[in-house]
């Protein structure tokens, strides 16, 4: 059994991993638990996230300020970094860092709003990129 204390000790690792629940129940477990035969296990995390709706919503908060969070950066990213002069005069912008991490961070954490689009099979069904045959239908008052 868990304190809610510990629960917000294990709340803050969760969001300090990016919601990545193996690694924060390892550095809870190698941090906080070395000493006592029972450990933390990924199964416990799981049953609360479902059960325990205080430790859900304070993990959505969490994770909902983690997204805004990255969401700013991406903003920065997506124009670059400017550079100024002595009196704050841009003069230019420094090569545009990769922003594939964090568009993979908002489209796994936040699928709704950044949502991956549907890819179509646009092959034919021997595999060739040939379209398949299209079969006109006359109609009878033509």
């Amino acid at each position: 059994m868990y304190s809610d204390e510990e629960k917000i000790v294990i709340l803050n690792i969760l969001k300090d991993k990016d919601f990545d629940i193996k690694n924060s129940v390892i550095k809870y477990n190698e941090e906080y638990r070395h000493d006592v035969k029972e450990k933390l296990q990924r199964q416990t995390i799981y049953e609360w996230l479902e059960k325990d709706t205080n430790f859900k919503k304070a993990n959505d908060t969490n994770r909902r300020d983690l997204i805004k969070e990255a969401e700013g950066a991406h903003r920065l990213l997506r124009k670059g970094l400017p550079v100024c002069d002595d009196e704050g005069i841009l003069i230019g912008w420094i090569e545009k860092p990769d922003r594939a991490a964090n568009e993979f961070f908002l489209k796994t954490h936040d699928p709704e709003n950044y949502n991956i689009p549907e890819r179509h099979d646009l092959s034919s069904k021997d595999g060739t990129m040939t379209p398949p045959a299209i079969e006109f239908v006359k109609f009878k008052n033509e």
